[in-house]
């Protein structure tokens, strides 16, 4: 017993004819027969009689074509589905990402994601850096975004941009007006620094040390987000990556360009031993395209007129 068979009983039920049941199939009138034949030899009663010119199905029939249509039914629906994954409107894609990331310039790219592929859903989580390497490696993600490249067997790294950290002051700050914040105009500034565990926190403190200029550091956020929030309320100045810093109004955070240049290294993590599915390599491409615009702005917004 198989699917074309059973297909076949569904279209003489439907049809009450041979003939018109083969034009449905798009097969021959003899293949119809054939499939039938074979089918009642293997359910072991007779299918259908003549009455004069009708065909009449037997009561076994009947009933056996009350079960065929509903597995026919779970079948489509099946290959609707199957469409449906590979046309992308059905699926789901789990993400995770460095906090910064995570809560201000994703969701604005994943609800661009969305837009075009209505049938996805997207879970997102915010991890830092370390904690996310061990999420991607215990594979409770597809994707992983983060700051941090590692040597780790269950993770597979793969270098996505370099990103220019930038200042951010509070409005109406002294240096708000110049273009260009270098390290030494903030030798006595209050400072709002990362914390000693973000990777970060290092790259930072080597660009003041490479101009000899001793921070006052009178705060330690834990997260780059936090650090921006201190400084819109006025409590000091800081040096992050730009995506932190990205969607805060202009009249609550000032952002300039830093010198010495901190580069920040942006990477996707993937887990060894699952293979990418067609949802992720649609947002990966989607990723590629949004992200340098969301650079282009923040580097437009550091540039005052």
């Amino acid at each position: 017993m198989n699917v074309r068979q059973l297909e076949a009983l569904r279209a003489v039920m439907e049809t009450g004819s041979f003939t018109r049941a083969a034009e449905m199939m798009r097969i021959s009138q003899p293949a119809v027969s054939k499939l039938l034949n074979l089918l009642a030899r293997d359910c072991g009663f007779k299918l259908f009689h003549r009455h004069g010119n009708q065909l009449v199905p037997s009561p076994e029939a009947e009933m056996l074509h009350a079960e065929v249509e509903r597995m026919l039914i779970g079948t489509e629906a099946i290959a609707r589905r199957a469409t449906d994954i590979r046309e992308m409107r059905f699926g789901q894609l789990t993400l995770a990402a460095f906090p910064a990331f995570a809560t201000r310039s994703l969701p604005k790219i994943i609800t661009k994601f969305r837009d075009s592929y209505p049938g996805a859903r997207i879970l997102l989580t915010s991890r830092s850096s370390r904690p996310l390497v061990e999420w991607v490696a215990s594979q409770h993600v597809e994707i992983g975004i983060g700051l941090l490249a590692m040597d780790h067997p269950g993770v597979r790294f793969e270098h996505f941009l370099r990103v220019e950290g930038v200042c951010a002051l509070p409005p109406g700050h002294r240096l708000a007006a110049r273009k260009v914040i270098d390290a030494r105009d903030l030798q006595e500034e209050p400072f709002i620094s990362l914390g000693t565990e973000d990777r970060s926190r290092f790259l930072v403190d080597q660009a003041f040390e490479r101009r000899g200029v001793r921070r006052n550091i009178i705060i330690e956020a834990q997260q780059s987000e936090a650090a921006c929030s201190f400084v819109a309320s006025g409590a000091g100045v800081s040096v992050v990556e730009p995506f932190s810093a990205s969607e805060f109004d202009k009249s609550s955070l000032v952002i300039r360009r830093f010198r010495p240049t901190v580069f920040f290294d942006i990477w996707l993590l993937f887990p060894v031993y699952r293979q990418e599915s067609r949802l992720a390599k649609g947002f990966l491409e989607l990723l590629a395209r949004e992200v340098p615009l969301v650079m282009e702005r923040v580097l437009q917004t550091a540039v005052p007129r």
